[in-house]
């Protein structure tokens, strides 16, 4: 990858400032990325600090090939979408 990107591995870094072991920080990420999860799964929105996050359903849809330009058809399916926070928002304006 070639950008620059903030990753698990920095999150964890960052987190053991706090006097957390590296496999403490890795049950706590887990446990919340299994809560998120189920959360949106029963149709919950999730909000935090960064945003909210909920499941919207997407429409089928009929599409093209740009190789062969044969039309092909997506099905409707069920997609995360991420709202970034006033907060976030904010923090990026400084």
């Amino acid at each position: 990858m070639s950008e620059e990107c903030f990753t698990k591995n920095d999150m964890e870094n960052a987190l053991h400032g706090l006097g957390l072991s590296y496999g403490q920080i890795e049950q706590v990420l887990a446990i919340m990325l299994n809560r998120m999860a189920c959360a949106l799964r029963e149709g919950k929105t999730v909000k935090t600090d960064i945003g909210s996050f909920k499941v919207v359903e997407r429409a089928a849809r009929k599409c093209r090939n740009p190789q062969t330009g044969e039309e092909i058809s997506v099905p409707a399916r069920k997609v995360v979408k991420y709202v970034p926070s006033k907060k976030l928002k904010d923090r990026l304006a400084d």
